[in-house]
């Protein structure tokens, strides 16, 4: 599944790229990305990406992250440039974490066990101070775990 999110990913960005008209050279600069990593973003088996690196992606064609895993693709026009720094989205996204969990009434364990990571790396995830980032893959088993799915869990 979490190989679905990835390739659903590597087509909207390679679909945004056309439509911009930008090359991959022209992307990876624009998102402080290096240009071969962003090639295997693209490529037919992706890396799992984090959140920093989803939103300086969407950044460059004016989206928020959550954006990038909708289909169809946004028009252009729809949608203004997401300006919330990385760390923003970041606290936003713990904070949501832990109100999920806390409406499901689940323990840092529950959570864990649901998920298969370890109750350690759920108190990180919901830390709003943390600078740990998450993946796409980890983010993927805990909006699995809500019954959410990713773009959901996302829009904070």
């Amino acid at each position: 599944m979490a190989g679905t999110s990835r390739a659903l990913v590597a087509g909207r960005l390679r679909a945004l790229r056309g439509r911009y008209g930008y090359t991959q050279q022209a992307v990876a600069e624009k998102s402080r990305l290096d240009y071969k990593y962003y090639q295997r973003i693209e490529g037919k088996r992706p890396p799992n990406l984090t959140v920093d690196s989803l939103e300086r992606l969407a950044n460059v064609f004016g989206l928020g992250p959550s954006e990038l895993l909708q289909l169809p693709p946004p028009p252009l026009a729809s949608y203004a440039r997401d300006a919330v720094a990385a760390q923003g989205i970041q606290r936003r996204l713990a904070r949501r974490l832990r109100t999920l969990r806390r409406q499901a009434e689940w323990t840092p364990t529950e959570l864990a066990t649901r998920t298969g990571l370890t109750p350690r790396r759920i108190t990180q995830a919901e830390d709003p101070a943390s600078t740990l980032s998450m993946s796409l893959g980890l983010l993927e088993r805990i909006a699995k775990a809500f019954g959410l799915s990713l773009s959901q869990l996302l829009d904070v």
